[in-house]
């Protein structure tokens, strides 16, 4: 059954994942209090008890281990954690994740801009979310189409849903691999001049490529889990990478292939062309994500045809300038 959009946009925010049927005690509640208040009931989820006072104003939470840990004449305010991790009822589901990882906690509450309760997110839950998001970013990073429902995964769909998922992506690769060869025609004269640059193609390609996909796959995590991401930093990640690959493969192709000049040309071309891969492999993902774009599409086949194309044209220059 397929979801209308505000269906999607519902289904995946903190609200849809909340429920307010788990243990409820008030701060100068005891411990052997809420223990008797809460053996025989059955819930949704024990795993917490949730601290209320007030009019359901949320101040508190305490874990099942802690509340059965704790001294029987203890208070519920001396042992609840004070600042539990919590989000809008419209956070995106997985931010809220991304919350409970960061804090090291394993339930997240969900209340008003009042702080009021609305319902907590069970362990359960974030582990459902978990491996949902886990299943789509993989299937969005190989170019796999979700259907609206994003309970189907990819391995439910027939032979002939996943050749429409497929294919266009692969003809979008079709389409940049077309780009590359019209650009390699560019340089046709130089690798005239000397054949051999033209046997470093791949070897470039597929570093660039490398470097690409490394890039993002952190930068991907990152924006999934509401952590700020510096293209910056990542650039210059992917730059000292460039870096070391420049070094050892100037080393080996000057070794095997007697050439000095071919060798610092490949490893030049290497090094600007893993440069710019981790600049892109950055900055599409993050573009998206602030279009309100999955980042994930910002990787897997189109970053690639991007990046393919790129570090042809970039090592092809370098050769032309400097052989």
């Amino acid at each position: 059954m397929r979801r209308s959009e505000a269906e999607r946009n519902s289904y995946e925010t903190a609200r849809a994942l909340a429920t307010v049927d788990v243990p409820i005690a008030h701060p100068e509640d005891s411990v052997e209090e809420t223990i008797e208040r809460v053996l025989g009931k059955k819930y949704t989820s024990a795993s917490h008890i949730v601290v209320l006072e007030g009019n359901n104003r949320l101040v508190g939470v305490v874990t099942a281990e802690d509340l059965f840990s704790a001294k029987p004449e203890n208070k519920i305010r001396d042992i609840m954690d004070a600042d539990p991790p919590r989000v809008s009822p419209d956070t995106d589901r997985e931010l809220a994740v991304g919350l409970a990882i960061q804090r090291g906690e394993y339930a997240v509450a969900v209340v008003d801009h009042y702080g009021y309760f609305l319902g907590l997110i069970p362990p359960k839950s974030l582990l459902k979310v978990m491996l949902e998001e886990h299943q789509e970013d993989i299937s969005i990073m190989a170019g796999i189409l979700e259907p609206d429902d994003k309970t189907a995964f990819y391995s439910k769909a027939s032979i002939k849903t996943r050749v429409l998922y497929r294919l266009p992506w692969l003809i979008l690769g079709l389409g940049g691999g077309l780009v590359a060869a019209g650009v390699v025609t560019a340089f046709e004269k130089e690798l005239e001049k000397n054949v051999a640059i033209a046997f470093f193609i791949p070897t470039v390609v597929y570093l660039a490529d490398a470097v690409g996909t490394q890039t993002e796959a952190i930068v991907v995590r990152a924006l999934a889990m509401g952590e700020s991401v510096k293209i910056s930093r990542e650039t210059l990640t992917a730059s000292a990478i460039g870096l070391g690959l420049f070094l050892f493969s100037l080393f080996v192709i000057a070794f095997f292939w007697k050439d000095l000049s071919i060798a610092l040309v490949v490893s030049l071309g290497i090094l600007l062309a893993s440069s710019v891969a981790g600049l892109i492999a950055s900055l599409l993902p993050k573009l998206l994500d602030r279009i309100k774009v999955d980042p994930a599409y910002g990787s897997g086949p189109i970053a690639t045809v991007i990046q393919d194309v790129i570090s042809v044209a970039v090592y092809l220059m370098v050769c032309s300038l400097l052989l």
